[in-house]
């Protein structure tokens, strides 16, 4: 290839990239569009909304506190897994992160976006793009750790008051899910070694990274207790956020089964399938919240109304990103040192 051809296949990809996202936002926006014309052509849309507006302020503040207590635990929960990788980043740089993030995912087509940036930040302060990349996958695998946790110990309580038994098979289904795919992460670079040879060479090396990242994460004893606790309290938040909202409208609340269905309807929305979520988290808690009998106009609003918080209470996130820019952070001395630690 000459040289003058170079910089012509580069632009060539470039604006092919540009096109395969925006074909990529438009699908996403097309399904929560659709998702949601079809939710509300079913269902009472306006008296969900009537519902929303007259939402009781105490509990709708409740709820926004129990957002922000959410992104400082989950700001935590990843700082702990930076530790025990060896990189060290300030708890309020990572707060700071965490709801930056939380502004991308809410504004862009894909929840990818704040991890992007997250990586992005992260690397930029010297943490070596493989540290970076690995701790976000492992800060996922806690929280879905926690997740299926939370699930577990509500189980019981929530299985009496379910009225769908496949819901229940459902639930089951998810925490058998991650364990055992926590326990394949946990061995794949020894009983995998031989299935991961036929993949590049430089992708086999991160995975194998990644699985030994993960026992050292997952199985050291200074760091697993506080992980699980924090990945469970993450969980719990999101619950009281749902319960709060829940009880500004009105909307009857049993919160054993909250703590059991409203962890995976929030993790529904996270399928890269809509924009932010829209539609998908409405469908799921259409179906999840009727299995206890509240009805779908209930739950449309209540998911509406979630939605909703989630949109607002991300906007410090995008005021946080025009103040900092896309500058590099500028660790301190012993960040350096621990952060070098991970390179």
């Amino acid at each position: 290839m000459t040289e003058p051809d170079k910089p012509f296949k580069s632009a060539t990809s470039s604006a092919a990239q540009k096109r395969r996202r925006l074909a990529g936002a438009i699908a996403k926006s097309a399904v929560s569009v659709g998702l949601l014309w079809a939710l509300f052509s079913v269902y009472d849309i306006g008296a969900a909304i009537e519902r929303i507006a007259a939402i009781d302020p105490s509990w709708a503040v409740a709820a926004f506190v129990a957002f922000f207590v959410s992104m400082c635990v989950a700001a935590a929960r990843w700082g702990v897994v930076l530790r025990a990788l060896g990189v060290k980043v300030p708890l309020r740089t990572l707060t700071s992160l965490i709801i930056m993030s939380v502004f991308f995912n809410q504004t862009l087509p894909s929840n990818l976006g704040g991890d992007a940036m997250r990586i992005w930040r992260l690397f930029r302060r010297g943490a070596g793009l493989q540290r970076a990349v690995g701790s976000i996958l492992l800060d996922h695998v806690m929280s879905m750790v926690g997740l299926a946790l939370l699930v577990l110990f509500a189980l019981p309580w929530a299985a009496m008051l379910i009225l769908d038994g496949a819901i229940v098979l459902v639930l089951v289904g998810i925490v058998v899910a991650v364990f055992s795919g926590l326990g394949v992460l946990l061995v794949l670079d020894r009983a995998f070694l031989s299935v991961l040879r036929i993949l590049p060479s430089r992708l086999c090396d991160a995975v194998l990274q990644l699985s030994r990242d993960a026992r050292v994460v997952l199985l050291g004893k200074r760091f697993v207790g506080p992980l699980l606790l924090l990945s469970v309290a993450t969980h719990l938040c999101g619950v009281m956020m749902m319960t709060a909202l829940a009880y500004g409208l009105g909307v009857a609340v049993d919160l054993g089964a909250f703590m059991v269905l409203v962890p995976p309807a929030i993790l529904a929305s996270l399928v890269p399938l809509s924009f932010a979520g829209w539609g998908v988290r409405e469908g799921a808690m259409i179906a999840l919240l009727g299995s206890i009998g509240i009805v779908p106009e209930e739950a449309l609003a209540l998911s509406v109304a979630f939605g909703v918080l989630l949109l607002i209470g991300s906007l410090p996130g995008g005021f946080l990103w025009l103040v900092t820019g896309n500058r590099a952070d500028s660790p301190t001395s012993e960040d350096q040192e621990s952060d070098m630690k991970g390179v």
